[in-house]
């Protein structure tokens, strides 16, 4: 029985051989007459084949003219027989996507062309249709490192690693020396000279921190995902390549959640079944795309209500998923539908052409309102960058070439970049957070020794920043080595003085440091602290609320503003700070009461009771404070009593750090709306400027969009009357590149000295490093630096008035203007001889007397 089974299997497949496998319903096409003669069973090779979606095609030929009705790939090596004639459908396969559909596109360099001769495929095959042919050439995205024969795609560089797969890449342009990161990841360290150095697996206790080799990088992958498993076999010794090259060909998949229906952390497709708009939303990113398949909008940030095109639909992305098609859409880009779970997005030649031309048009535009506003760019560098790709886009006729598109998008870029207004007389600073606490309640330190902190302060000088500010302390715990009795330095830190690390460091660097104290000294509620700790040497000073608790909305306890031993004792800390040193100024924040913890009128609960001021409010008027409504005729006076406290301590503050140190700078952080504080927190810091006890105030603005920060910052610009003026712009506010530029600009607008990110590390963390060296790609040197400041106020001056000749080549006064900078430089009181001739400036336009007499005011604020 078993010998005749098999008989008849080897007679079968005997058969198989010498017939060959055919019909109607097979997947495979019918072998020419040749073939088929040809064909033994000692001879038979298998078809070369190739997929669209679920069907299957055989090859006919590869780089060779066709002979035949069928299909034929064409890579780069096969150009001359590309060209023939005839009647066909080409399709672009990059990454096993179709990307362009025609009759000869051009042939992408890091994928193929599949012409289909003859009568084409019943199936539609349409741009994102999935594409496998097993002998195609190497993917090569535009971004990636490669070990040997592996490559990784890097979506994403200096940006912490999410869930998303693909590679993450940190370099000198990440805020830390280490990734920071979380333990699901495997971590490969490269030197330099691109050799491993370091292999970090996923899940250990040094996962995902792994430290960044000077001038080389690190790449992260998640655990679990396919690319850790591609890397599983790298090892220290093994060499390494990180490749950035554009390409005119790009095709990225993304999965699709959900259709119509909310999904989170999803990327979800609404089209018009679901109705006219995308349903309302706190935080999305939003992809709009027309009929074609192509992109019209993206949106970040968006609340949802979008319109969704007619024929086209909307792509949803929440939580997680965010990022994703943000970092990689754009207005023109193709949209490609893989199926109902997956879609792509695609750039091919034409719609590379296409943005190139858009933004050539675009970027004229803002280079003729430039003109018009006269905003701070290099106007004769500008117009010449935008002439010659005007010439590279006019040269693409219908059908660009790779090099010519190439240079269109350097030189565009370019453009770019140098329309952004920069200015070389400015404050630019940042706060830095030395320490978190973790969601357990554990202590997050980012600074741990003197190489953290000369790495930070060496990252803040690559992003263009001259100045920092710095906690002096974390968790109620003082971040140095400190004499004030109460003052207990953090047991974590074994000893570390970050404030005098970051101290020395920003000298080497010319750096300015700033010290920010609390107002009033601050601690988590949720601690337990030694006997010696401040919490329990004055637990009888804690800030009462009205219904008796001493913890406020954010888990806090603070001291009481009121009690004169708590003035002491931070007037004591900051005097401490300003003589051990060498610091450029000192900073208070959380110089206010705590916000209440309900606003309701019939619960109403603020702080301040149970204090020296509610006495002192008693005594006055008869009442205590604690049975007052915020309807009582009194509740006004009760909250100036409040306001006057901590007017008195500003003022206090000020005199104490001016006796130790007359030359450092004395400024506060306050709330930006006046409402919120005049109401609420009791900041009248308009009260502490006009009145000359505050060098500079410091608006924690933090708008998310540029008219939010452009109304906070013409609310409070009456400051800039009477002390400094500084803006503060969030890092983290997940605006828009465009508008954290905006925003880096606008200070100039309302006479204030520059701008204060928030944080120095989330520049890094929430993807805004790119956007702060475009905008601080010029050094600056801030105010306050003795003649080293009047200086580069009078070299901003000179180059502003050469960049407006070129505007205003026939303005005599101009000419003369350059002259009598030099003489006004040259006197003993600079400032009054450019007050004179901001009186003397005559100009014919009166576009160019407004902006240089805002130039000259500008300028008076550093040399004054």
């Amino acid at each position: 029985m078993k010998l005749r089974f098999f008989a008849l299997l080897l007679a079968f497949a005997f058969l198989l051989a010498a017939c060959g496998e055919s019909g109607e319903n097979s997947e495979l096409s019918i072998p020419s007459k040749a073939e088929s003669s040809t064909e033994t069973s000692e001879t038979v090779q298998r078809k070369d084949m190739i997929t669209f979606g679920e069907q299957k095609y055989e090859v006919l030929g590869v780089n060779v003219e066709p002979d035949a009705e069928g299909v034929y790939i064409y890579t780069r090596d096969g150009a001359e027989a590309y060209a023939a004639e005839g009647d066909y459908t080409d399709y672009a396969v990059v990454n096993t996507a179709v990307v362009a559909i025609g009759v000869r596109p051009m042939i992408p360099a890091n994928g193929y062309v599949v012409r289909i001769v003859g009568k084409q495929p019943a199936e539609t095959i349409a741009l994102g249709t999935r594409s496998t042919y097993k002998s195609a050439p190497e993917y090569i995205p535009e971004r990636y490192v490669r070990f040997g024969d592996t490559i990784v795609e890097v979506g994403y560089k200096n940006t912490t690693r999410t869930v998303e797969v693909t590679g993450f890449v940190f370099d000198g342009g990440w805020y830390a020396d280490s990734t920071c990161g979380n333990i699901w990841g495997l971590e490969i360290a490269v030197d330099k000279d691109g050799k491993v150095v370091t292999v970090n697996p996923s899940s250990l206790e040094t996962s995902g921190n792994t430290p960044i080799p000077e001038d080389g990088y690190v790449l992260s992958v998640g655990a679990g995902t396919t690319l850790e498993r591609m890397l599983r076999t790298v090892k220290v010794g093994d060499t390494a390549e990180f490749v950035e090259q554009p390409q005119v060909y790009t095709a990225k998949r993304y999965a699709l959640g959900a259709k119509n229906e909310a999904k989170a952390d999803s990327i979800v497709q609404y089209n018009r079944a679901y109705g006219d708009k995308t349903p309302a939303a706190e935080r999305v990113t939003e992809v709009v795309v027309d009929k074609d398949g192509t992109v019209i909008g993206v949106y970040a940030n968006s609340t949802g209500n979008t319109e969704i095109p007619e024929g086209g639909y909307v792509l949803v992305a929440s939580g997680t998923a965010m990022d994703s098609p943000a970092s990689v859409a754009k207005i023109g880009t193709k949209v490609g539908l893989e199926s109902t779970y997956a879609f792509w997005l695609i750039e091919n030649p034409a719609s590379v052409a296409e943005r190139c031309q858009n933004d050539l048009v675009a970027m004229s535009e803002s280079y003729s309102e430039a003109e018009k506003t006269l905003t701070h760019i290099d106007f004769a560098a500008a117009k010449a960058v935008l002439q010659d790709a005007a010439a590279t886009v006019a040269s693409f006729g219908s059908d660009p070439t790779e090099e010519s598109l190439l240079t269109a998008m350097e030189q565009l870029e370019n453009a770019r970049v140098l329309l952004i207004p920069c200015l070389t007389l400015q404050n630019r600073e940042a706060w830095v957070t030395i320490g978190e606490l973790n969601y357990d309640g554990s202590y997050l330190l980012h600074y741990t020794d003197e190489a953290d902190v000369e790495y930070a302060v060496k990252f803040a000088k690559r992003m263009g920043l001259n100045t920092l500010i710095i906690d002096n302390c974390m968790f109620g715990y003082a971040a140095y080595p400190s004499e004030v009795e109460g003052m207990v330095m953090l047991p974590e830190l074994n000893g570390f003085d970050i404030v005098g690390a970051f101290a020395h460091a920003c000298k080497l660097e010319g750096m300015r440091l700033i010290i920010m104290v609390n107002g009033f000294s601050t601690a988590p509620a949720s601690k337990t602290y030694p006997e010696e700790h401040f919490t329990n040497l004055y637990k009888d000073c804690l800030m009462v609320s009205k219904k008796g608790n001493t913890v406020d909305a954010t888990g806090g306890m603070t001291l009481e503003p009121s009690e004169p031993a708590v003035q002491a004792f931070n007037l004591a800390i900051a005097k401490e700070l300003a003589t051990k040193y060498d610091i450029a100024g000192m900073q208070v924040d959380y110089i206010r009461y705590p916000l209440p913890i309900y606003y309701q009128v019939n619960n109403y609960e603020d702080f301040g009771y149970d204090s020296p001021v509610a006495e002192a409010f008693e005594e006055a008027c008869g009442r205590d404070p604690k049975t007052l409504s915020i309807t009582t005729e009194l509740w006004g006076v009760w909250c100036s009593y409040r306001r006057d406290v901590i007017s008195n301590y500003a003022k206090m503050f000020y005199e104490a750090v001016k006796e130790v140190d007359s030359s450092l700078e004395v400024s506060f952080t306050c709330f930006a709306d006046y409402d919120d504080r005049q109401k609420y927190v009791y900041q009248d810091v308009e009260k502490w400027a006009e009145n000359g006890y505050a060098d500079a105030i410091y608006t924690m603005i933090y708008g998310s969009t540029t008219e939010y920060q452009r109304d906070y910052a013409e609310e409070t610009a009456v400051i800039a009357d009477y002390a400094g003026y500084r803006l503060g712009v969030g890092m983290y506010v997940r605006a828009t590149e465009e508008s954290i530029i905006e925003q880096l600009y606008m200070p100039y607008e309302f006479l204030s000295e520059g701008p204060s990110c928030f944080t120095l590390r989330y520049i890094a963390t929430c993807g805004y490093d790119d956007a702060i060296r475009d905008a601080f790609r010029l050094q600056a040197t801030p105010k306050g630096q003795g003649e080293m400041t009047t200086k580069a106020a009078f070299d901003f001056l000179r180059t502003r008035v050469e960049q407006l000749e070129f505007l205003y080549p026939d303005e005599p006064w101009l000419e003369t203007l350059e002259t009598q900078l030099l003489w006004a430089e040259s006197d003993t009181d600079s400032a009054e001889c450019l007050e004179m001739l901001l009186d003397e400036m005559e100009f014919e336009s009166k576009t160019l007397a407004d902006a240089l007499a805002k130039d000259f005011a500008y300028a008076l604020r550093f040399v004054s």
